[in-house]
């Protein structure tokens, strides 16, 4: 969101800082997302869907989306996957978004590590 100074993984570890960084990083996802190296993997992810709650000073978001193979590439014998997560928002003195951590990845509901999610989208950027 506009204003976020810094995105965080579930290990605290810091992945943008600054709001061009933050943007340019969730449009690489996008982007890889649509890219033709999933076709050779055979995953995309779905829409997602979100419920909200409201803090004093944050807003927890409760997201998932369908991981969906293709009927060719490495996938193909796989069935539907789901991703989901945390994604606290922190607001700060201004009113504005100071923060986000992401928090609780998971794929099926195991345990997925945002910081190698990071890492991976970092090597994609390069």
């Amino acid at each position: 969101p506009p204003g976020c100074q810094v995105l965080e993984s579930d290990l605290g570890l810091e992945l943008a800082r600054g709001r061009d960084a933050y943007l340019a990083l969730f449009s690489s996802i996008a982007r890889l997302n649509s890219s033709p190296i999933l076709e050779v993997a055979g995953l995309r992810a779905g829409a997602l869907a979100c419920e909200y709650e409201y803090g004093f000073d944050s807003l927890l978001v409760r997201w998932s989306a369908p991981l969906t193979p293709s009927s060719r590439g490495l996938s193909s014998r796989l069935g539907v996957s789901t991703l989901s997560g945390l994604s606290r928002y922190y607001i700060g003195t201004d009113g504005r978004f100071s923060r986000h951590a992401l928090q609780r990845l998971q794929i099926n509901g195991r345990p997925l590590p945002s910081s190698t999610l990071g890492a991976l989208l970092y090597e994609y950027r390069r």
